[in-house]
């Protein structure tokens, strides 16, 4: 576990490369394991204290990881995105991906409090 980390600190990796290792580790553990990896990723991978938040990312479709390697997609709007059901996720970022990045998660927030339907975040930031 921790020489992931030491490996994460050696060489430079994606966000999406550390996601695809939380995930294939998260997934070979069980019970007290699983809340030990959530403190160390947490405060080693992602500097924070808050790894559930960002142990949600783990759970997201390969599709999105990947557009988190190319820059398409932040953390801040992959972490609201990870809050949709995993079929609206994708569904979701296709209808978003047209406004500023700087609105995105301004406007999934809004879709998941059900203030703006789904097809209304094509107009969103029009």
């Amino acid at each position: 576990m921790l020489s992931i980390s030491e490996n994460n600190q050696r060489r430079s990796t994606s966000t999406g490369d550390s996601l695809r290792t939380i995930r294939r580790l998260y997934n070979s553990m069980e019970g007290t394991e699983k809340e030990k990896i959530k403190c160390v990723l947490g405060a080693k991978i992602f500097k924070t204290k808050q790894p559930n938040t960002y142990l949600a990312l783990k759970d997201l479709p390969e599709v999105l990881v990947d557009l988190m390697d190319i820059g398409e997609l932040t953390i801040a709007v992959a972490i609201e995105l990870a809050k949709l059901s995993s079929e609206k996720q994708i569904q979701v970022f296709e209808n978003v991906k047209h406004i500023k990045s700087s609105e995105r998660s301004e406007a999934i927030k809004k879709y998941a409090s059900g203030k703006v339907a789904i097809d209304e975040l094509k107009e969103y930031g029009a």
